[in-house]
């Protein structure tokens, strides 16, 4: 199997190649070259695609197994990187459980507050603000069950 830095830099390899029969396919479509040469560009420039796209689905398969057992997340796969990070995040209070909700419901809690609104400051300096775009809020949209739950353990409780 291929490493990294040799897939990356036959990828790179062949985008310059597609680029340059690209280019080679319009000048002929141009000077309207005979249709056998015209195709014969074509087909051409079709194979280093595919050529490029099985070197694409090459590095991603080295780029997954280096994140499921690799080198990634220090050894970790993904699954236990993921337990981890959520621990991590509910023992520092980013967010946590709803205590008002059955089920499915999450809170932000005070550096979970915080980094979302510093998201959201990013968002309007580099969009909302500069592209003049209007802003507007939405609710979480849940599941019927999920509502019907909530609303009829509201009504119990009064």
């Amino acid at each position: 199997m291929s490493t990294e830095s040799s897939l990356r830099e036959s990828l790179d390899n062949k985008y310059k190649a597609i680029k340059v029969q690209g280019e080679f396919v319009r000048k002929l479509k141009s000077s309207h070259a005979s249709k056998s040469e015209y195709d014969e560009a074509v087909k051409v420039l079709r194979d280093l695609k595919l050529e490029r796209a099985e070197l694409q689905i090459e590095l991603k398969a080295v780029l997954s197994h280096e994140c499921n057992g690799g080198n990634g997340f220090n050894g970790m796969s993904r699954e236990t990187f993921r337990e981890a990070a959520v621990k991590s995040l509910r023992k520092r209070m980013f967010y946590t459980h709803s205590e008002k909700s059955v089920a499915e419901f999450y809170e932000f809690g005070p550096p979970g507050c915080f980094i979302k609104q510093n998201i959201l400051d990013i968002w309007r300096q580099n969009f909302a603000l500069q592209e003049l775009v209007v802003v507007v809020a939405a609710f979480l949209d849940v599941n019927m069950i999920t509502y019907k739950l909530q609303f009829d353990m509201i009504h119990e409780c009064s």
